[in-house]
């Protein structure tokens, strides 16, 4: 009824303005001399020329939607449609006035009116939206922000229109920065594109901004650095604004959660984006195990298995409470007969044959280890029954139950170990390669950096200590690791799986390693703080099994590439005839009373390395391996 309504007092307002506007632009025609208006006007054929028009402006009306739309935000569309409308009814009336007699009428009189309606109705669907912009341009006596937009493409015209004409949401554009050239001196809503981004110091000074917004969607991470680079003169605060979600969420109001610029759009690299369709093909009515199903890597396997179509997956971690939370979200997602949480030890083979026996694997992702480096150089045996025997156990489950494909989650930290727990991953690999073929299983490794975002991983700490006030704590000046992406990770891991064909140890090119120490600098400086100042940085001098530096693949392997340019297989000539041998010895000494010391000579044997030369050297390496 209401819409209705709405209608019936658009189509009254057009009467009305009609008969305005006929009566004006006819005393414009005579002169603004009442007389001889008034004689035409009130002539007693004239009336048919009034229907005529009256029939037609409406008629055109219907026909293109102008009594259907919602006039809150006016358009150019929807001026092009109330502009075809009166061009139309006033060449249809003028027309028919040719051939047929409805009163005296000029051309000029039609042409006038034509102009005058014009603009009267769309000063009467407008209305709503000026008292939109006029009730908006009071901010409720709050502090306005002023804001310069980084980017006059859409993304940058979009929100620099939006914010215009939402006063309310107090933030203010003062001005616009591109690199377009042909952009410069134009505006967007009356916001001036002063330039590049080589005059933000100087507009910043000059307009008072309080603040910057990049609205670039499409910047790399590299440009999206190059830009933050030169907005950090500025010493203002930076955010970012692109997203459909994100300009929904400033069209309902929630303008205070603009997403800050964070280290992940600074620190990385351009995503490698493998094509998933074989993944996808491949999963496709398979049976899955995750090991370590709770954890940051292993949690994210499990969402793209089930996103990409896999039959079933059972989830086994120890983890209980990071089981409970992942079932509830996985059930929301994809509901419950998709998959299943088990609470189990890779150490434990009996529970490990259990769900063997019971689910029939198609694949096995294997990504439950103990991976802190400190923490295990304390706890040595623990690392080693973990990864190397707990890996043992699924392998061989793999081989006694026919599973076609095996993918261990390996890390870098297993290229030339000086730690326990780097030495007990490079055993699991060599494990792989052991085992490859046994029972038809076709066996493969994955190589990680540092993951971004994982549990323990160094960014999430150093947010915490500047949450806290600092310091924030480096272990050496000069220290680099390699980072990627979990859904790097993982997009690896699952094209591993498709991939392999056995044996293989994948690595991904992650391009340049970076400095520690310049991620903490950066991770200070985007809070909004000074390196020193605010914030101190602690150097705390290298950990027990520490590296300066990380390396991709040892000396004696090397390297091809797979059909993805980013992705790299390492070919390896390692000796693992010898290994069983060496890993029974490895079992003895876990079973009795053997110290650390002779359980780590054990393990650095194993992967053909000298025990005390790591340990004595550890620290001093200082040369890392690319794939370059």
């Amino acid at each position: 009824m209401k819409k209705y309504l709405k209608t019936a007092r658009l189509v009254a307002f057009d009467l009305l303005t009609c008969v305005a506007c006929i009566a004006l632009a006819t005393l414009i025609y005579y002169d603004l001399n009442p007389y001889y208006a008034g004689q035409l006007l009130v002539d007693a054929i004239s009336y048919k020329y009034y229907i005529a028009l009256f029939g037609f402006t409406i008629l055109f009306g219907v026909i293109f939607g102008t009594y259907r739309t919602i006039y809150v935000n006016i358009t150019f569309r929807d001026i092009l449609r109330q502009s075809s409308v009166v061009f139309f009814a006033s060449v249809f009336t003028y027309v028919l006035h040719l051939f047929v007699d409805i009163g005296v009428f000029s051309g000029s009189i039609t042409c006038l009116f034509a102009i005058l309606f014009m603009v009267v109705s769309l000063l009467v669907r407008s209305f709503s939206r000026l008292m939109t912009v006029m009730s908006s341009s009071r901010n409720g006596g709050g502090e306005v922000r002023r804001v310069i937009i980084i980017g006059a493409g859409n993304a940058g015209s979009m929100l620099t229109n939006m914010l215009i004409n939402r006063r309310d949401m107090g933030i203010y554009p003062v001005g616009l920065l591109d690199s377009d050239k042909n952009k410069h001196g134009m505006t967007i809503s009356g916001v001036k594109v002063y330039g590049d981004l080589s005059k933000i110091e100087k507009i910043a000074t000059l307009r008072r901004a309080t603040e910057i917004i990049i609205a670039i969607p499409s910047a790399t991470p590299a440009q999206m650095k190059e830009i933050y680079d030169s907005c950090k003169v500025t010493g203002l605060s930076v955010s970012t604004f692109g997203s459909l979600m994100e300009f929904r969420e400033f069209m309902e109001g929630s303008h205070k959660n603009l997403k800050k610029v964070t280290i992940e759009d600074l620190l990385f690299r351009d995503s490698v984006k493998p094509d998933m369709t074989r993944v996808s093909e491949y999963l496709k009515g398979k049976r899955i195990l995750v090991t370590g199903g709770a954890g940051s890597i292993g949690s994210e396997v499990c969402r793209q298995v089930l996103e990409y179509g896999c039959e079933y997956l059972v989830v086994m971690d120890i983890n209980e409470n990071g089981l409970f939370f992942l079932q509830n979200e996985l059930a929301e997602k994809y509901g419950t007969q998709r998959f299943c949480t088990r609470v189990g030890s890779i150490r434990d083979k009996d529970r490990l044959c259990e769900l063997f026996e019971k689910y029939k694997f198609d694949m096995v992702l294997h990504a439950a280890a103990h991976k802190h480096v400190p923490l295990m150089e304390e706890n040595p045996f623990e690392a080693v029954k973990n990864n190397v025997f707990g890996t043992k156990n699924v392998i061989e489950c793999c081989v006694e139950y026919k599973v076609k494909k095996f993918v261990l989650i390996s890390t870098d930290k297993a290229v030339n170990p000086t730690n326990i727990m780097g030495a007990t991953k490079r055993v699991a690999e060599l494990l792989v390669q052991h085992y490859n073929g046994h029972g038809g299983c076709e066996m493969s490794a994955v190589r990680f950096g540092n993951v971004l975002g994982s549990n323990g991983s160094v960014i999430p700490i150093f947010r915490r200590q500047i949450e806290a006030g600092g310091p924030v704590t480096v272990t050496h000046r000069d220290i680099k690791r390699y980072f990627m992406t979990i859904p790097e990770a993982v997009s690896l891991v699952l094209n591993a799986g498709e991939a392999a064909s056995g044996g293989e140890i994948f690595v991904l090119d992650m391009g340049e390693p970076v400095n520690i120490y310049d991620l903490a600098c950066s991770m200070i400086e985007l809070a909004g703080l000074k390196v020193d100042r605010d914030i101190k940085i602690e150097i705390t001098g290298l950990r027990p099994g520490e590296k300066m530096f990380e390396e991709l693949k040892l000396q004696d392997e090397s390297h091809t590439r797979t059909n993805h340019d980013k992705i790299f297989i390492m070919h390896t000539k390692s000796d693992v005839e010898a290994l069983p041998e060496k890993l029974g010895k490895m079992s003895e000494l876990l079973s009795g009373n053997s110290t650390e010391k002779r359980l780590r000579e054990a393990v650095f044997e194993t992967i053909s390395m000298d025990f005390e030369e790591c340990a004595k050297n550890g620290a001093d390496v200082n040369s890392f391996s690319s794939l370059k």
